[in-house]
């Protein structure tokens, strides 16, 4: 516990990983208050006003339905925060509790789990998200499904490791002898000691997240239309960008932006968790 309540003395004294917890708060605040922050109706139809450059009325201009692109943004961001809420609350539970059971439990059951992530691991994450996609169907839902099934896997090795690493201890020995239950050891002694560096892993892991997500929107297999999409933002002005730049550069820029928040998030939580960066 000492470790977690000394995260936020390190942020302050690591002004890019300030910066990167400011980005990531940012990005939370857009999405969660975008119907009040948005100035137009994302959806809202203007063909009068199509392509319509950044002015006062438009702050990041139209596109070419004539929809406001920073309207767009900010509900597209929804999306995105939907996806990573999802990945976040799901995918190190499951590798923690997969990883963990493994390392202690040995023999077949470790043989059959990381024979189970040897095979995700064996394909990219965005063309594993890819087929899996095609195979459910389009939409918000199976695009965070896929991204979850495709990014358990290295959660699950780290946690078989730290596992590994643990077991054999006197603390855990003397808690067998004591009549400790396998899963009160994997539960109290075990699991606690592999959390800070799954959390390390998914605060760097959540850029990826963000790129896969938006890739899968750029392909048309993310949210379903009108729902705005940072992915099928940019997809939707790739034909625009040599005159109306605008509509794609927006959540491209984005995409960066939030990639960059969780990447200086990620780096600062590193560095103050992981024992062998210290």
């Amino acid at each position: 516990m000492a470790g977690h309540r000394s995260v936020f003395p390190t942020l302050r004294s690591q002004p890019l990983a300030a910066v990167g917890l400011l980005l990531v708060v940012l990005f939370g605040a857009c999405a969660l208050f975008a119907p009040w922050l948005a100035p137009s109706n994302p959806a809202a139809i203007n063909l009068l006003h199509r392509l319509a450059p950044p002015s006062h009325a438009h702050w990041l201009g139209t596109d070419e339905l004539g929809r406001d692109v920073l309207s767009r943004l900010l509900y597209g961001s929804r999306a995105t925060l939907f996806v990573v809420a999802a990945i976040t609350l799901t995918v190190p539970a499951v590798g923690l509790a997969a990883g963990c059971l493994a390392g202690l439990a040995g023999g077949i059951v470790d043989a059959v789990l990381m024979r189970a992530a040897d095979v995700f691991l064996a394909f990219p994450r965005l063309i594993l998200a890819l087929a899996l996609v095609a195979a459910m169907g389009p939409g918000l839902w199976h695009a965070s499904l896929a991204i979850a099934l495709a990014a358990w896997p290295p959660y699950a090795r780290l946690a078989r490791a730290e596992t590994l690493s643990i077991r054999d201890r006197d603390f855990v020995a003397a808690a067998r002898l004591a009549g400790a239950s396998p899963a009160r050891i994997l539960g109290v002694h075990v699991a606690p000691l592999c959390l800070p560096s799954l959390l390390v892993r998914a605060s760097l892991d959540m850029a990826g997240v963000i790129l896969t997500a938006a890739g899968l929107g750029f392909l048309g297999l993310g949210a379903a239309p009108p729902t705005a999409e940072w992915g099928e933002m940019i997809a939707a002005g790739r034909r625009f960008m040599l005159d109306q730049w605008w509509v794609a550069a927006a959540p491209g820029v984005a995409i960066a932006v939030a990639t960059l928040g969780f990447n200086l998030l990620g780096e600062g939580l590193r560095d103050r968790l992981d024992p062998r960066q210290r």
